[in-house]
C-alpha cells in the first residue's frame, strides 16, 4: 500500500476534527498543521515552544500530582534551535511515522502498510489499540459502550475495596458490579489471587488515571458524535502508549494479550485492553517503532521526544501515566555500532531528512545574504527612507549572525521567514518606485534642455538676422 491509503490523507482543508479524526486540537492541531506545510525538520521544530507550551498548561490542569514533566520540558527546550540529540533523533523517524505519531493513527496506518525501523536493537515503541478490521479503534457506538464499561469498573472498584473496608453503604447492584470487576480483572494477562482485585483500580492513582482516560475518551466521543450522529463511523485515532528498551523485540512482546506481562507495563493500557475484551471488541495491539538508537545516551531522549509528539500522556490523550526517558541503555558497544550503520548508512531516513534541512538552511542563508547585500540608493531622502525600511531587519540580522556561529547554521522560524520576504518585496517595489522617479525626473529633464536649448538657438538667430539687417 502506499502513504495515500494513510489516515493523513483524510485530513479535511482546513484542518477540522472529522468522526474519525475527533482528537484534533491543542498541540497536537499545531503540531499537524506544521507538518501538512511539507516543512523540512529543522523548520517543523519551530513550532515546538508553542506547541509543548500547551502541553505545559496542560499538565498543570490534570490535577495528577504524581505526573511531573520537569524533564521533559527541559529537553523539549533543548531541541528548539536545531543541535543536540533531541534534533538528531528527530530527523531520525520516517516522514510518514512521523505524521502517523502526530495524528495518533498509528494503528490505522501500521494496517495500511506503515512501517518504522523494526524490533532489532534498541529504541522507542509506539503501542496502539485496534479493534476494527482496518485498523481503526472503535466505532463511536463501541466508544460509547467503552465509556460505559469504564465508569461501571471504577465504580465497582470503590464499591469492593468500601466493603473491604467496612465502610458506607453498598450500592444495591454491588453483586453485579463485583462480578464485573473480576470478569475484567481476569480477562487477559493471566490469572490474580482473590485478594489482589481490583486489578486496575487498586490504589488512588490507578482509579484517578482510569477517571481520567475516561474524560479524555469521552472528549473524542462527544466530538465524533457531533459529525456522525448515527454512531457507525470507525474512529481512526486511538490512545498510545509510548515506551523505550535497549532490546525492543523482547519488551514488545509484554503487550500481546496471548503470552504478555503485566510487569512494568502501565495499568491504564492493560486495564483499555481488558474493558475492550468484555465487550466482545476483539482488541490487538500495533506496535511501531519510530526511532532505533544509534549511540550511548540517545534513548531516554528519544523516548521523550516521542512521548511529546505523540500526545501519548494521560492528561494530553494518550496512556502515559509516569514521565517517560528514565530508563537506561543496556546495549554493547558492538550492538551500538551494527545500529550505527544500520541508522547512518543501511538505512536512507536520516541522511534524507538531514539532506532536506540542510538545502532549506542554505536557501534561507542565500536569501537572507541577498537580502542584506543590496544597495540603498544614492538620493539622500530615498537614502533615509530605506535606512528606515531596513531597521526592520534588525531582528533577524541579529538572529542570522547568532546562528552563522552554530553548527548547524539554520534561521528563524516560519513566520520570520515569511514576513521577511513580504518586507524584502515592498523594498524591492520601493526600490522601483524611486527608479521611475527618477527616469521620470531625466526624462523632464531632457525635455526642460531641450526646449532651453530650441529657444537659445532661435534667439541666437534671431539675434543674426537682426544684425543682419542692421
Amino acid at each position: 500500500m502506499s502513504p495515500s491509503d494513510y489516515a493523513w490523507e483524510r485530513l479535511p482543508d482546513p484542518l477540522a476534527p472529522t468522526a474519525e479524526l475527533p482528537s484534533l486540537s491543542g498541540s497536537r492541531l499545531q503540531l499537524v498543521e506544521a507538518l501538512s506545510l511539507n516543512l523540512a525538520l529543522q523548520e517543523f521544530e519551530m513550532v515546538f515552544p508553542s506547541a509543548f507550551a500547551e502541553m505545559k498548561k496542560t499538565s498543570n490542569k490534570s490535577g495528577l500530582e504524581a505526573l511531573s514533566l520537569q524533564k521533559t520540558y527541559c529537553k523539549l527546550e533543548e531541541t528548539h534551535g536545531g543541535q543536540g540529540i533531541m534534533n538528531d533523533l528527530l530527523h531520525a523517524i520516517p516522514r510518514d511515522v512521523l505524521k502517523s505519531i502526530v495524528l495518533g493513527t498509528v494503528g490505522f496506518d501500521a494496517q495500511h502498510g506503515l512501517k518504522g525501523h523494526g524490533t532489532s536493537g534498541g529504541g522507542v515503541y509506539v503501542v496502539s489499540i485496534c479493534t476494527e478490521p482496518n485498523g481503526g479503534f472503535l466505532t463511536i457506538k463501541g466508544l460509547a459502550r467503552l465509556l460505559a464499561n469504564m465508569q461501571k469498573y471504577i465504580d465497582g472498584s470503590e464499591a469492593w475495596l468500601s466493603r473491604e473496608d467496612r465502610a458506607g453503604t453498598m450500592p444495591a447492584n454491588y453483586a453485579d458490579l463485583a462480578a464485573f470487576v473480576s470478569q475484567v480483572d481476569t480477562k487477559y494477562f493471566g490469572n490474580i489471587l482473590p485478594d489482589a482485585s481490583p486489578r486496575f483500580g487498586r490504589t488512588g492513582d490507578l482509579r484517578a488515571s482510569a477517571r481520567q482516560l475516561k474524560k479524555l475518551l469521552q472528549q473524542r466521543y462527544d466530538e465524533a458524535i457531533k459529525h456522525n450522529p448515527t454512531g457507525e463511523t470507525v474512529i481512526l485515532q486511538s490512545p498510545v502508549l509510548v515506551g523505550s528498551s535497549g532490546c525492543l523485540i523482547e519488551r514488545c512482546k509484554k503487550y500481546d494479550l496471548v503470552g504478555g506481562s503485566l510487569k512494568d507495563v502501565s495499568k491504564t493500557y492493560t486495564l483499555l485492553m481488558s474493558l475492550l475484551g468484555v465487550q466482545g471488541a476483539n482488541p490487538r495491539p500495533s506496535v511501531l517503532t519510530p526511532i532505533r538508537i544509534w549511540e550511548p545516551g540517545q534513548l531516554g531522549d528519544a523516548e521523550l521526544l516521542v512521548t511529546a509528539l505523540a500526545n501519548s500522556y494521560i492528561m494530553q490523550d494518550g496512556l502515559n501515566v509516569t514521565e517517560c526517558g528514565q530508563n537506561k541503555d543496556t546495549q554493547t558497544a558492538t550492538q551500538f555500532h551494527e545500529a550505527a550503520v544500520y541508522v547512518c548508512a543501511t538505512d536512507d531516513t536520516l541522511r534524507n531528512n538531514l539532506d532536506i534541512s540542510e538545502k532549506w538552511a542554505r536557501e534561507y542563508d542565500e536569501r537572507v545574504d541577498k537580502i542584506l547585500s543590496m544597495s540603498p540608493l544614492t538620493n539622500s531622502n530615498i537614502e533615509k527612507d530605506w535606512e528606515v525600511l531596513s531597521n526592520k531587519f534588525d531582528d533577524l540580522i541579529i538572529a542570522a549572525e547568532e546562528v552563522a556561529a552554530k553548527e548547524a547554521r539554520f534561521r528563524e522560524a516560519k513566520a520570520k521567514r515569511e514576513r521577511l520576504t513580504e518586507e524584502w518585496r515592498q523594498e524591492a517595489e520601493f526600490r522601483e518606485e524611486m527608479l521611475a522617479i527618477f527616469k521620470e525626473w531625466d526624462r523632464v529633464g531632457k525635455e526642460v534642455r531641450e526646449e532651453r536649448a530650441a529657444r537659445a538657438q532661435a534667439e541666437a538667430e534671431a539675434e543674426t538676422v537682426q544684425q543682419e539687417r542692421i
